[in-house]
């Protein structure tokens, strides 16, 4: 996980703040945030 992850999450949570009440931004915010955590898994 390194700088450029940073930088589209932190360009996501903006998405999500300027748009908040609109399902389809939600939702493609939310596909991504999948994506990504498929590529990098947290173990515990």
């Amino acid at each position: 996980f390194g700088e450029a992850e940073v930088r589209e999450l932190a360009g996501w949570m903006c998405d999500i703040m300027d748009d908040v009440e609109n399902a389809g931004t939600v939702e493609q915010v939310k596909v991504k945030v999948l994506e990504i955590c498929k590529r990098f898994p947290v173990y515990g």
